[in-house]
């Protein structure tokens, strides 16, 4: 009967289980779905047999390796789904509890529920072994594809074609060209001749030369008007804020402006529609590099601005920045023609001549340009400071200035020797590597010089705390850029979305301390929620300082106390919960910080000493803030208790730090501990003779007139002793603030000197009487005997002796 009931309990727990988890199985469901498994072997297979084979276009490779990429992306993720249905599965089997023992049995629905849970158990369990080794196949393939086109790309590097200084092939790139504009000029002639397009073509003329026109006003007028009026406003004696905001606005208005005459240029040619491939491919190739050379005409006017000293992004003079200007216009032109040439070649064969004379003409005219430029560059700003420029800006240049002059020398000789795709390869990516670095530090200006006006506006608003903070935003958007740069150079040089996907991947898998696994999403994660846990305890312990404790009456020093242990308690429970939202485990960091505690006890004992009595300072509070100690021959005010040691100012107004361990063990004189009352003591002295009943009627009358004197205990005299020169009394008060001390024992002694001579009483000084023996012997002495000698190193004190000395 036991047996029937446990059996029943355990029914209606995985009858509970099987209905919570049905929109969980129909999620997993889906994910899993319909994965079309005998395609993705179909591809592999096929994939295969190109890899053992080698013979593969660039572009198809490419397009398989973005194929697989996708196959390992969805292949994962049936994985991931399928072992959080393994999990589902596994815990409605463990609610059903063990399998019945051999020749025991168990109800029917329970037996019939554990048969469908193991079957559907071993479904899963196969597609999870599918998915995992399509996923391992998917990565293996990735890796031969990547492999094949790393040999291929290293063997055209390699590759020698004849050189272009023949003049035959001068000759050739010289047909071309012509063969081009007889291209287009047939291609125009063949479209217009037909009566239909003939007609056509008189309809769109007005508007395709309306667009055209516009494009050209908007190039040549609108822009030149808008820039005239903005850098007339444009001087070096402005103030920054308009030097900024001009800045900005004319580089915004020469990409706008250009961009918007680029696009009507275009749509009055698409208008026309007269072109065939070869002049679509022209005009493709065209607005390519148009947008390039649009692009490096406002880079230059932005970081040189040869004709606005007070809008130069980069620290150069104005000859250099002339100069600097035209090199980046002549790369943007090289750019330009590079994009013409290279679409036109995809329509019509480019002789193996003709392309390496252009190559090596157009190299030749940059590297004269990037020569220019290694020369005048300067990644720094007017306004900039000398010591960070030594530290970050010179070592920057220097750098780029190098690896510059490296391809201006290089690049024109593997053209000119005829290793046309090793030398294109080095000169183009770096012109628009360069490109975008200019770009980054255009961003990183503006935003610096905006930081920098906005301290600069609120003046003595910002304190010096807030001012570092917002200085830390420049240096927070240069790591972001430099995140994002990494990505697109790495596209500039080669690099495919495959490939960056296939890095993302690897980085975000992270690595394994033992059964630990930690990604940089744990790392984000970890940082993002200790930051929130960190500020909402400062936000805490500012309210209770501020307005919680000193209204319920606490002191400062309370107070200070009370927000450091909340301060404790916060940053630990928020270190706790980054670590629990990170994904770590709690235990096996105990075990790691068992190990450490065992290195702390050896290695760490004054620094876990000192956190100790900061603790104990902080909930005994034998001394607070505000309170004036004395100890290890320091005075002063105890300023702020830190976790391992305390800050005290010194009368001198210099902080001396104190271990938290001195003050726990050693003894601490604490003149401010329970109140602020204290005693004062003046000392003074009266000649013999005087009345000793008159001198401490003064002295009590002196005690009683000072406003800080209190009435109880009350100002006492007393006669301590008869001195060698004076009778000695001191005169004991008590003061309602002991920190007054100095200034009250300096009172009293003014108004003791002014009582005492009102009164005739006098303060003796200490006289001593010199009695003098024999003064006739220290008379001759001083005048000397008349044939006195003195004796020599030859006959010594003896000859003193004989009556030849004094």
């Amino acid at each position: 009967m036991r047996h029937n009931r446990s059996t029943l309990r355990r029914l209606v727990v995985a009858l509970l289980w099987t209905f919570g988890a049905m929109v969980a199985s129909l999620a997993s469901a889906a994910e899993m779905g319909d994965v079309p498994w005998d395609e993705w072997d179909a591809q592999a297979r096929a994939a295969r047999e190109i890899v053992n084979i080698g013979e593969i276009r660039q572009e198809r490779l490419e397009e398989l390796r973005a194929t697989f990429e996708m196959q390992r992306s969805e292949a994962s993720r049936v994985s991931a789904a399928a072992a959080d249905e393994i999990s589902r599965i596994e815990g409605e089997l463990q609610a059903l509890g063990d399998p019945p023992a051999e020749g025991e049995t168990e109800a029917p629905a329970a037996a019939r529920i554990r048969s469908e849970l193991n079957e559907a158990l071993s479904s899963v369990r196969a597609v999870q072994g599918r998915a995992d080794r399509a996923v391992t196949r998917a990565r293996d393939l990735i890796a031969d594809l990547a492999e094949l086109g790393q040999q291929r790309f290293i063997q055209r590097l390699g590759e020698l074609k004849p050189s272009p200084a023949l003049p035959t092939r001068w000759v050739t790139a010289g047909a071309f060209l012509g063969q081009i504009f007889d291209s287009i000029r047939g291609e125009v002639r063949e479209m217009a001749d037909t009566s239909s397009m003939g007609n056509l073509l008189q309809s769109r003329l007005p508007l395709a030369a309306l667009a055209i026109a516009s494009a050209l006003f908007v190039a040549f007028g609108v822009r030149t008007l808008l820039l005239r009026l903005l850098l007339k406003r444009a001087d070096e004696s402005s103030p920054r804020r308009n030097r900024l905001l001009i800045g900005v606005g004319a580089t915004l208005t020469r990409i706008l402006a250009l961009l918007i005459a680029a696009i009507l240029f275009f749509v009055g040619i698409d208008l026309l529609d007269v072109f065939g491939k070869v002049g679509e491919a022209f005009f493709t190739g065209f607005g390519l590099g148009l947008f390039l050379l649009v692009g490096a005409y406002s880079i230059a006017a932005a970081l040189f601005s040869p004709m606005a000293a007070g809008l130069r992004a980069s620290n150069v003079n104005d000859s250099d920045a002339r100069m600097g200007f035209i090199a980046t216009l002549v790369l943007g032109v090289v750019l330009h023609l590079t994009a013409v040439v290279d679409q036109v070649g995809e329509v019509l064969t480019i002789p193996d001549g003709a392309s390496a004379v252009y190559t090596v003409v157009f190299i030749a005219i940059g590297a004269c340009a990037l020569w220019v430029l290694s020369n005048v560059m300067q990644f720094t700003t007017a306004n900039d400071d000398p010591q960070e420029d030594g530290q970050i800006g010179v070592q920057v240049n220097t750098i780029i200035r190098r690896i510059l002059k490296f391809v201006a020398i290089v690049s024109p000789i593997l053209a000119l020797i005829g290793y046309e795709f090793a030398a294109r390869y080095l000169f183009f990516p770096t012109v628009i590597s360069l490109g975008v670095i200019g770009v980054a530090h255009l961003v990183f200006v503006v935003i610096r010089e905006g930081v920098e006006i906005y301290l600069a506006d609120s003046g003595e608003g910002t304190s010096e705390t807030t001012g570092q903070r917002l200085r830390l935003i420049p240096i927070l958007i240069a790591f972001l850029l430099f995140c994002a740069l990494v990505p697109l150079l790495a596209l500039i040089w080669g690099a495919t979305v495959t490939d960056l996907l296939v890095t993302y991947e690897a980085i975000s898998e992270g690595f394994r301390i033992g059964d630990v696994a930690l990604s940089p999403m744990d790392f984000v994660t970890f940082a993002l929620v200790f930051v929130i846990g960190y500020t909402l305890t400062r936000m805490l312990q500012r309210v209770l300082r501020l307005s919680v404790l000193p209204k319920a009456g606490m002191n400062r020093g309370g107070a200070d106390a009370i927000g450091a242990g909340v301060g404790y308690v916060g940053v630990f429970l928020s270190a706790i919960a980054a670590i629990s939202a990170a994904g770590l485990d709690l235990s096996n960091l105990a075990i790691v910080a068992g190990a450490l505690s065992v290195g702390i006890g050896f290695g760490l004992q004054n620094i876990v000493n000192n956190f100790v009595s900061g603790v104990i300072l902080l909930v005994e509070r034998p001394i607070r803030v505000g309170d004036w100690i004395e100890v290890g021959g320091f005075a002063g005010y105890v300023k702020k208790v830190n976790v391992r040691s305390t800050e005290i100012e010194t009368f001198d107004r210099a902080t001396y730090i104190l271990p938290n361990s001195d003050l726990i063990s050693g003894a601490v004189l604490n003149w401010t501990h329970a109140d602020t009352t204290g005693r004062v003591i003046a000392p003074v002295g009266v000649a013999y003779g005087t009345d000793p009943r008159l001198v401490e009627r003064v002295l009590l009358d002196i005690a009683r007139d000072h406003p800080m004197v209190i009435a109880s205990p009350a100002p006492v005299a007393y006669l301590m002793q008869f001195g060698s020169d004076s009778v000695d009394f001191e005169l004991r008060v008590f003061l309602r603030d002991v920190n007054w001390m100095l200034s009250v024992r300096s009172d009293l002694n003014f108004k003791i000197a002014e009582r005492f001579a009102e009164e005739g009483i006098e303060i003796p000084f200490a006289q001593r009487d010199l009695h003098i023996k024999n003064p006739e012997a220290l008379a001759d002495a001083f005048r000397g005997p008349r044939n006195s000698t003195v004796p020599d190193e030859r006959t010594g004190p003896s000859a003193a002796a004989d009556g030849n000395g004094p």
